[in-house]
């Protein structure tokens, strides 16, 4: 980060302005961005409720086996 910058008057306090101080930044908004999603994850109702709204894959219901040469059969008449 450049020392006579606009940023580095806002963030050098935080980050300081010397060499490698921009990337540090990056990384603290990105740290600042991840903990924004994750507070908007538990906030969003259909998120934090996923446990209850989803079903357990043993409650639903078993797809009965058909014979892949009935369904050609069956195809095959219709055309």
């Amino acid at each position: 980060m450049r020392i006579n910058s606009t940023l580095s008057q806002m963030f050098g306090g935080l980050v300081g302005t010397g060499a490698g101080t921009g990337m540090s930044l990056i990384i603290f908004f990105c740290g600042l961005l991840s903990i924004l999603v994750g507070v908007l994850g538990y906030l969003t109702p259909a998120i934090y409720k996923a446990e209850t709204i989803l079903p357990d894959h043993d409650e639903l219901e078993k797809a009965q086996p058909t014979s892949a040469g009935s369904q050609t059969a069956s195809a095959l008449a219709d055309s």
